[in-house]
């Protein structure tokens, strides 16, 4: 076949994929449009819905945008608070050569799941229903002295009994502090339903140390009610928080230092207490 001949009839296929890919830019560019189209539509949807809602509570749009700031600021602001009351507590378990582990966790009660929060003992008596808590000066709210005294007790060996009132053993009082939007404990020694279940989540932090605790911990932490979550290691005293399923900050008390996640990943921080204090 001539050279010529070749040439023009791949000159030809070549102008024939052009077309083509031509054709195809702009189906793609019409469907892109459409799509663009009903994004826009939708938005404009969801805000209307939202200005109703808004409308029905008898305030402006920027009331409820101030509000809505004021929220993750109280937020922000309890969530520091737990994290500090932690890190104390870690501190004084240095101090006066105790192992004590803690956890606690900052929820919304208006989306709280039921099923995701159960009692750790049968028949367990509500340590915060103590009359000592029900007076306005004795409430448990993080800013108060009596929920010092709530993380102390949580921190406390509980004492079991034989039928003839003889100490046969000491058990850690395991399970999660509840603390609401009022920043008011409300609940001890609450058990976190599901937590096997975040090992197959890859959203969820894998952790490279900890045990049962911090594995409920950093589950809790993914849950819709849950805004923070923290705990202090009984084996190497470091508080951690997490926030949807992973690491914020690591607080390691013999070096009185704070680290991120990355660090957390790149170093083995927490792995025994004898360890933690070769880092001091």
């Amino acid at each position: 076949m001539p050279i010529k001949i070749m040439f023009l009839k791949a000159y030809r296929k070549m102008q024939s994929d052009i077309e083509e890919a031509r054709s195809k830019v702009k189906t793609l560019s019409s469907e892109n449009k459409s799509i663009l189209s009903e994004l826009e539509t939708f938005d404009d949807r969801v805000e209307e819905r939202v200005d109703e809602r808004i409308a029905g509570m008898n305030i402006s749009r920027q009331r409820f945008e101030d509000t809505a700031a004021d929220r993750g600021d109280l937020i922000d602001l309890y969530t520091e608070r737990i994290f500090a009351q932690a890190c104390c507590f870690a501190q004084k378990n240095i101090r006066e050569q105790m192992r004590r582990g803690l956890f606690i966790l900052l929820i919304d009660q208006r989306n709280m799941d039921p099923q995701n929060f159960s009692d750790f003992h049968e028949s367990q008596k509500e340590y915060l229903e103590n009359e000592r808590f029900q007076s306005i000066k004795g409430v448990p709210h993080i800013f108060s002295p009596s929920a010092a005294e709530a993380l102390e007790w949580m921190g406390e060996k509980e004492i079991r009994l034989d039928e003839n009132g003889e100490i046969i053993a000491y058990e850690e009082r395991d399970g999660a502090i509840l603390v609401d939007l009022r920043g008011v404990m409300i609940r001890t020694r609450q058990m976190i339903e599901g937590v096997r279940t975040h090992k197959t989540d890859a959203s969820i932090d894998q952790l490279l140390r900890g045990g049962a605790r911090h594995n409920a911990a950093v589950y809790a932490s993914s849950l819709k009610e849950v805004l923070t979550s923290v705990v202090v290691s009984e084996e190497t005293n470091c508080a951690t928080q997490f926030n949807n399923g992973r690491i914020v900050q690591l607080y390691n008390p013999y070096k009185d230092r704070f680290y991120t996640r990355d660090e957390y990943y790149n170093r083995a921080l927490c792995e025994q207490t004898s360890e933690a204090q070769e880092l001091a």
